[in-house]
């Protein structure tokens, strides 16, 4: 969130724990929000509460950013997709150096590439 503030943004959360919450939770933002954005959560967003929400972006006219390319595919305008690849070479690295630490690795947060998709015909009809 800090990031976000940074560039001038506000994150406006409304946790839910289960999906059946969700709908509830989308009404309740749609007017003080500029977009929707599905943080990674693959129990929580199923196919049902995806289409519900892609729905519920168009009809509000608020872009819907997604976790995986399958979701621009699908008419999200954007999503951040897990890079397995680079999650597979970046544990590799990581345990390379707790090899040659001796095990003894310096805790951290651990990032790797994701990648970036975006719905051109999404952005057209949302006018960005």
């Amino acid at each position: 969130m800090r990031g976000a503030a940074q560039r001038g943004l506000i994150l406006v959360t409304k946790p839910v724990a289960q999906s059946m919450e969700v709908r509830g939770a989308a009404a309740a933002l749609a007017n003080t929000v500029d977009a929707l954005w599905l943080p990674t959560n693959s129990q929580l967003v199923t196919k049902e509460l995806f289409s519900y929400l892609l729905g519920f972006a168009a009809e509000w006219k608020l872009p819907l950013f997604g976790f995986l390319d399958s979701f621009t595919e699908a008419d999200a305008l954007a999503s951040m997709s897990p890079d397995y690849r680079a999650q597979g070479e970046r544990a590799g690295e990581v345990a390379a150096e707790a090899l040659a630490c001796g095990g003894k690795v310096t805790p951290g947060l651990l990032f790797a590439r994701s990648a970036l998709t975006v719905n051109l015909r999404t952005a057209k009809g949302l006018g960005v």
